[in-house]
């Protein structure tokens, strides 16, 4: 730790750095849940030696030449919201936090692209490219705590895709740091097509993105909403395959299991407190739910043994609800809309604007619930995995039989597209254990993966792979990931960029 501190003082004086425990403390993690469950009772590992805040390309640059020659891993981050490990310093060695590298934005309009550095707040940029007339077209719920580095890294994609793209499909080059430290221009030229394909998304195991070339789109002139009831999610995912495969692209399209559908329903009672809104109508403050010791044991007995509440909280809400919302060029939302009521008048009940507008309205909303959850010791998570149409709800089904009676499970269908869509899981559990607790969440995963894999869906959509998925990766790519493998070596042959991501 003193040596590479004294290294770096001596060779990259000018760059801001620090090996104080409490910053490598903060640094040793990204969002990954498993470290709520860790943090009160378990040493902290895979601490960095050193952190450090570069604030421009070249600066990059050179403390990647340095750790090469030196041998000393590094681990790149810029707003660490990343929730399956792919910001952990496995190997300690020195964490490179790129969200100093948030000042530069060019808008070149007539080519309807737009430059951003890597560390950019999210919401600073859709907030500045309005200001221009401009969106970015991305909006990932966590876009007031992720930047498009992160974007790039984990192959981001935002809550309307369906009409925007994911962010790779928005991207049209970047400026890279490789291991050593070399700095390359990309553009999506022909060229380099292949190349931005093989680092949208390489987690940061083979250099980083500095900035982020992408497309944007003028702000949209019309904004309409519906909503649908069906009786199964099978009934409804069939109607939503209809939509996408006429044609119909709404901006956003949501399906909700019936668990979901009836905590969607809760949540849109009542407006946002204006007292807690931020910018984009994000909820900021996160507080003890009234009820204190009782609720927090109420939650430990029902997640103890979670099928009854399960089962209960399916009856009360029998029903799946769609909601959708389309935006852009007044006369195109307009055919867009009614093309959509028109297909699904008589497979699905109408149930008016009022609860897709609610959904809008509350897209970052972040309640107490779940810190209660935390605070009772719980876990709590997500899981975004891919399916082709064909086998979407049998991937729905296959994860609630394998998770049954081990959480309490909901579920949206998030993304949508031509051949298939996202599905979004969220599950909590408990065991009063910590050591068995973390067992436990771990087995959840494991059986949650090996469901989607038998059924031939991706482990991962938007969040990435990071370490949590990586076992998963050889399985679902065969021979690709051995490529993957050899482009790593050849890259990165001193094996010193964010070692263990990717399960590389």
């Amino acid at each position: 730790m003193t040596d590479l501190l004294h290294l770096l003082d001596r060779e990259a004086p000018e760059i801001r750095k620090s090996s104080d425990l409490r910053a490598r403390r903060a640094w040793s993690r990204d969002c990954w849940p498993l470290y709520q469950i860790r943090y009160w009772e378990r040493p902290i590992e895979h601490l960095p030696a050193v952190v450090a805040w570069p604030d421009s390309t070249e600066a990059v640059a050179k403390l990647y030449r340095i750790a090469s020659e030196h041998g000393v891993s590094v681990t790149p981050i810029c707003s660490g919201s990343g929730v399956v490990g792919g910001g952990v310093p496995e190997s300690g060695g020195l964490v490179v936090d790129l969200k100093f590298l948030d000042r530069k934005l060019e808008i070149h309009g007539e080519d309807g692209v737009a430059i951003a550095e890597a560390g950019m707040n999210g919401q600073v940029l859709e907030d500045r490219l309005n200001a221009s007339g401009y969106t970015c077209g991305h909006f990932p719920s966590s876009i007031m705590m992720s930047s498009p580095g992160g974007w790039l890294a984990a192959r981001g994609a935002g809550q309307l895709s369906t009409r925007y793209g994911t962010f790779p499909d928005r991207v049209r080059g970047c400026r890279w740091v490789w291991p050593d430290g070399t700095i390359e221009d990309l553009t999506c030229d022909g060229a380099n097509d292949g190349l931005l394909e093989l680092l949208t998304g390489s987690e940061g195991t083979m250099g980083a993105a500095t900035e982020v070339r992408f497309r944007i789109d003028p702000l949209p002139e019309a904004r309409l909403f519906s909503a649908w009831s069906f009786r199964t999610v099978a009934e409804a995912v069939n109607a939503m395959r209809r939509l996408l495969q006429a044609g119909v692209r709404p901006a956003a399209v949501r399906l909700y299991d019936p668990l979901d559908a009836l905590l969607h329903r809760s949540l849109r009672k009542g407006p946002v407190p204006e007292a807690e809104q931020v910018s984009g109508g994000i909820t900021a403050q996160q507080h003890e739910l009234p009820g204190g010791k009782l609720l927090r044991r109420v939650i430990r007995m029902g997640l103890q043994s979670p099928g009854p509440a399960q089962a209960l909280a399916e009856r009360l809400s029998p029903t799946s609800m769609l909601v959708l919302m389309f935006e852009g060029p007044g006369e195109s939302v307009r055919w867009q809309y009614n093309t959509a009521n028109q297909l699904l008048e008589g497979s699905g009940l109408s149930l008016g604007d009022a609860p897709a507008r609610a959904w809008y309205q509350k897209r970052y909303s972040i309640t107490g619930k779940q810190a209660a959850l935390v605070q009772a010791g719980a876990f709590f998570d997500t899981m975004e995995v891919a399916f082709s149409w064909a086998d979407l709800v049998r991937g729905y089904e296959a994860v609630r039989a394998a998770l049954r009676g081990q959480v309490l499970l909901m579920a949206h269908i998030s993304h949508v597209y031509p051949d298939g869509g996202c599905i979004y899981f969220t599950f909590t559990g408990y065991r009063p254990d910590r050591f068995e607790n973390e067992r436990h969440y771990r087995e959840v995963w494991r059986l949650a993966l090996d469901a989607v894999a038998s059924v031939g869906g991706t482990v991962t959509h938007h969040h990435g792979v990071g370490v949590l998925k990586a076992r998963w990766l050889p399985g679902e790519w065969q021979g690709g990931y051995t490529w993957l493998k050899l482009a790593k070596h050849a890259i990165d042959p001193q094996q010193i960029a964010n070692p263990g991501k990717l399960g590389l």
